[in-house]
């Protein structure tokens, strides 16, 4: 194991600190019964929120054990879906990444089932007033090399932009590193939001994230005013990836949640991101 057992934040003055640092608790449930709904506004405001040695045990001497292809595009991470279907031929993901050890593609996939299911259980009882729609909702497993990116809004293409819930955790044995930059609040502030900006949050995202200067891969990181993220082995943590800006520096082995979430539950449904470019124009012109 890592001996690195606490996330470590450099923070840049230039940035707004918006993090919550919360000490380890037994369980997701008392997690709650200490901080209540204000993980659903800590969300739904752009505040990171990081929990380490996050209640849920991950069997670290078989997940270090696994290292998707790299170079690999299409590996670069996985579906749960993916790798918990049956397996009907040589071009399933499990023959791809173990080839003909069955018996650790076997462990591999039953713990890629639990793990699932305590994520989907953590996000259950943290987020408790939030209406999942599942069908809509996805683990994403991460277990190459994953270099730099320079800072980005995420952007969810092709979909109409609705309330999705992020949730991160660090199964490596490394820390995963990331850079966080501006809130959009900030980066917009600085625009004169016109007529040629359009209503649709995404096209927001994607043409802020051009000019202010993300979107990139393997090179070096973002120009902008950055905090630099040390996220523990075992670490969990939360955050509205559309609304805060985010870079991977570096990272081996991490599980991401996307749950979408009925807008009408939202503890703040005025926050929607869809509602975001007619917001934020009242708030700043």
């Amino acid at each position: 194991m890592s001996l690195l057992k606490t996330t470590q934040i450099i923070k840049d003055p230039a940035v707004e600190d918006y993090f919550v640092t919360l000490r380890p608790e037994p369980s997701f449930g008392r997690y709650y019964q200490k901080h209540g709904d204000r993980f659903a506004e800590w969300f739904e405001t752009g505040k990171v929120v990081v929990m380490d040695q996050a209640p849920i045990d991950p069997d670290y001497d078989l997940l270090w054990k696994v290292v998707f292809p790299y170079g690999k595009r299409s590996l670069k991470k996985i579906k749960s879906d993916e790798i918990t279907k049956p397996i009907k031929n040589k071009k399933h993901a499990l023959i791809r990444i173990f080839g003909d050890d069955v018996e650790l593609a076997r462990r591999f996939r039953q713990e890629v089932i639990r793990i699932d299911g305590l994520l989907f259980a953590a996000a259950a009882a943290l987020f408790p007033g939030y209406r999942f729609l599942l069908e809509g909702s996805k683990i994403t497993w991460r277990l190459s090399v994953t270099h730099t990116e320079g800072l980005h809004f995420d952007v969810y293409a092709g979909i109409e932009p609705g309330h999705v819930l992020r949730i991160f955790l660090n199964i490596d044995s490394f820390p995963r590193v990331w850079c966080l930059g501006d809130r959009v609040e900030t980066v917009l502030a600085k625009r004169t939001l016109d007529k040629t900006w359009g209503n649709d949050a995404n096209a927001w995202n994607k043409r802020i994230t051009k000019e202010y200067g993300g979107d990139t891969f393997g090179v070096e990181p973002s120009p902008s005013p950055q905090h630099v993220v040390m996220f523990a082995p075992g670490s969990m943590w939360i955050v509205h990836s559309q609304y805060v800006s985010h870079g991977p520096l570096f990272g081996r082995r991490m599980v991401a949640v996307s749950m979408d979430v009925d807008p009408e539950t939202m503890q703040t449904p005025d926050l929607l991101f869809a509602n975001m470019p007619a917001r934020l124009r009242g708030a700043i012109q």
